[in-house]
């Protein structure tokens, strides 16, 4: 096994773990590809050395391979937008707690019934997909 310490930010790593098979190490967790109920999404994994009960995934083999500085490393791409609005917006602190809550980033006014998707991150699944399937990644 790799260690933490051992791993490197960007580096693709052969994983021994609960969801994911092959992963992205961002400095802090794994990023990979989950299969759940038909569906692949990229999915994230700490590292086993973090320790129960979050720490799942094993470093087995370094594949050598970076991530390529253009494709960011999040599960998410771009900004988190309204569903029906499609506006951009963000979130401050619950109202309970004297904030916000949910508002569109362009007016600033919050609104109860805002529903906030994200779009996942197409050119991180891609890339590691061509390495789940042994595709070259040139």
């Amino acid at each position: 096994m790799i260690s933490l310490s051992g791993c490197k930010k960007r580096r693709i790593y052969k994983l021994l773990g609960i969801n994911l098979r092959y992963g992205v190490f961002d400095g802090y967790r794994f990023i990979g590809i989950r299969k759940k109920f038909g569906f692949r999404m990229l999915d994230t994994e700490d590292h086993w050395d973090t320790g129960p009960p979050f720490g799942t995934a094993r470093a087995e083999e370094d594949t050598g391979i970076d991530v390529p500085e253009e494709i960011v490393l999040r599960l998410c791409e771009g900004n988190i937008v309204d569903k029906i609005t499609r506006k951009n917006v963000a979130f401050d602190r619950p109202i309970f707690e004297g904030g916000k809550g949910w508002y569109f980033i362009d007016t600033g006014e919050s609104n109860a019934d805002i529903a906030p998707i994200a779009f996942e991150n197409k050119r991180l699944f891609d890339f590691l997909d061509k390495i789940e399937t042994g595709q070259k990644t040139e």
